[in-house]
């Protein structure tokens, strides 16, 4: 769970540049939600990072409590400080070692770009545990974002994809991604869900998510990647390639 995102400057970053879910996306998990319990009392985002997730899952899916946990204490930390004003309690917990909730007491479970970093086996274990009847539990992930950039054609846009594609390969090939983010990789189709009642969308062309900013703030996006962290590297290769 965000193992790999520890440090103010980290955080402070990664909620500066990172994308948050597209709107239908999260409407369509409210309609879900909405069929199963009408009034959801307790909604938990594990793994939420810098609760930016959290944060647009609370504003469109309702509930009398929403809870943002993960176990990187600066993430946490940074979550608070971003979302001081509004109601959602943040908590640093290691999902792996349980959810930290009564039999039967939630009603939401969310993952958000995150289920990589669970131990699943454990995690839906508990999801079965702490869930009551009727109870979702929604995973929601992207992949390696596209650029597109005003001004370029498409084949340069290509282009440009084509090499943030190479350094996530490269950093793949060198050990730097998590070894569970094959998972990401494959759109969690790896991913056995042991509940009987499942929605998946995959490639949905009406979901995809979009964020405009500058060529610097999508490096610095890239930047934020936990493989350049756990590398110690970062994108000024990429980035003289940009400005060519």
């Amino acid at each position: 769970m965000s193992g790999g995102f520890v440090g103010q400057s980290v955080s402070k970053a990664f909620h500066a540049v990172r994308p948050t879910l597209p709107s239908n996306l999260v409407q369509r998990i409210a309609q879900y939600v909405g069929a199963k319990i009408p009034s959801p009392n307790l909604a938990v985002d594990v793994g939420c990072g810098t609760g930016l997730s959290t944060m647009k899952l609370a504003e469109g899916v309702t509930s009398n409590k929403w809870v943002g946990m993960d176990i990187s204490e600066t993430q946490i930390e940074e979550a608070k400080r971003q979302h001081a004003d509004k109601k959602i309690e943040f908590l640093v917990h290691n999902s792996d070692k349980g959810l930290p909730f009564g039999d039967g007491e939630v009603d939401l479970i969310t993952v958000v770009q995150a289920a990589h970093w669970l131990n699943l086996d454990v995690f839906f274990k508990e999801c079965e545990r702490v869930l009551r009847p009727g109870g979702v539990v929604a995973l929601c992930a992207y992949g390696i974002v596209r650029p597109i950039v005003p001004g370029l054609n498409d084949e340069q846009n290509r282009s440009l994809t084509k090499l943030i594609r190479k350094l996530n390969d490269d950093l793949q090939v060198a050990g730097f991604w998590e070894t569970n983010r094959e998972r990401l990789v494959n759109d969690y189709n790896d991913v056995n869900l042991p509940f009987a009642d499942q929605l998946v969308y995959r490639e949905d062309a009406e979901i995809f998510l979009q964020k405009q900013s500058t060529i610097s703030d999508f490096l610095n996006y890239i930047d934020s990647w936990s493989a350049l962290t756990n590398s110690k590297n970062d994108t000024q290769g990429l980035r003289a390639e940009f400005e060519r």
